[in-house]
């Protein structure tokens, strides 16, 4: 699997590359390749099923901000993506990995997890894991169940598009504008996490060193070789 790192990168430029590899690999050709990114500038997109409903700013208003909209055709509702998000998108042919979708988005979800737990290091601040039903990245902890990474994928003919997002140190924190996926449960990043218990979170890895990490823990994650996530919620 070839990994592109592409630094803070417009969502639009980003879709378009993805889009590219993806009918490249639809015809057998090229090769699965990782992207790994931020966006900036940030924007909310909008997945196969999000609800108008789930804005919480009208639109006019989001409009005067400079806030972006887009609608994919990844699942899910609303998200935020913006700088000091680590962005993956793996576009892949699942049968030549043997595995099939829910494998698949388990392996983003194991190695979210393993990568966020290396990031907080020796602190012990809630269980970190998948939750059934809602895909993504969770915290178990003392302030309750909370969203720490998305998951919002799009499989055509067993090649995958788009992928995930995890919350370092989202800055601006565009989930104000929105129900984010939906669901009543707060979102977070790693970065509150520790200001919460009085912890620097100047130690967290960049989104560069982030990514490569994860270029390392996908594969085994997909190979069956990294612990899965425990469940939590």
């Amino acid at each position: 699997m070839i990994h592109r790192a592409l630094g803070a990168c417009d969502y639009d430029e980003a879709l378009r590359l993805q889009q590219a590899v993806h009918a490249a690999r639809l015809r057998g050709d090229g090769e699965d390749t990782l992207f790994t990114l931020e966006h900036s500038p940030g924007l909310l997109t909008g997945g196969r099923r999000a609800l108008d409903s789930n804005l919480l700013a009208d639109p006019a208003e989001m409009d005067r901000a400079g806030v972006q909209r887009r609608r994919v055709e990844r699942g899910g509702d609303w998200t935020w993506h913006g700088p000091g998000q680590l962005v993956a998108y793996p576009i892949l042919r699942l049968a030549d990995w043997g595995l099939d979708v829910p494998s698949f988005v388990a392996g983003l979800e194991s190695a979210m997890a393993a990568l966020a737990s290396e990031a907080l290091g020796a602190l012990d601040l809630g269980v970190i894991g998948r939750r059934s039903g809602y895909p993504g990245l969770w915290i178990d902890g003392p302030g309750g169940l909370m969203k720490l990474g998305a998951v919002g994928v799009h499989v055509r003919r067993f090649v995958t598009l788009h992928g995930l997002a995890l919350n370092l140190d989202p800055r601006p924190w565009g989930f104000d504008f929105i129900r984010p996926c939906g669901l009543s449960e707060p979102v977070t990043s790693l970065a509150r996490l520790l200001e919460g218990v009085g912890a620097d979170p100047a130690g967290l890895p960049s989104i560069a060193a982030a990514g490569e990490r994860l270029v390392e823990l996908l594969p085994r994650a997909w190979r069956g070789e990294l612990e899965d996530a425990p469940t939590v919620g």
